[in-house]
């Protein structure tokens, strides 16, 4: 694990690492894009609108949906029984995650946007 040079507490994780393997630890597919959506620990704004209607569009891709300590939304995003939505709680794994995914859907908060570019995931 890397740190960032500005502040020695972002820890930033090396992306050497391959993401087949990575999606097999994951019990993620292969053969589907993936889409990571993150909106902080606490979730904010229409996330569940958001989300629905992105899977809605991207019916043949997996939406993974970083809900955080969020339980309201993790709760309705289970709840609307989405077959291309996986609800994924507060995990210490986003690292993982990050660099399983093709796409990173976030708001421009400073941490996600430093691992998403480190990871040199799309955003």
């Amino acid at each position: 694990m890397l740190y960032d040079s500005l502040s020695y507490t972002t820890p930033l994780h090396e992306q050497s690492r391959n993401k087949a393997e990575i999606r097999k630890q994951l019990s993620l597919a292969n053969d589907k894009r993936v889409v990571l959506v993150g909106f902080g620990s606490m979730g904010c704004g229409p996330l569940v609108k958001i989300v629905l209607k992105l899977a809605h569009k991207l019916p043949n891709d997996i939406i993974i949906v970083a809900c955080g300590n969020n339980k309201k939304v993790l709760d309705k995003l289970i709840k609307s029984n989405r077959r291309n939505i996986v609800p994924l709680p507060y995990t210490k794994r986003m690292h993982d995650y990050l660099a399983s995914c093709d796409l990173f859907i976030s708001k421009a908060g400073g941490l996600s946007t430093t691992e998403a570019v480190y990871s040199a995931v799309p955003l």
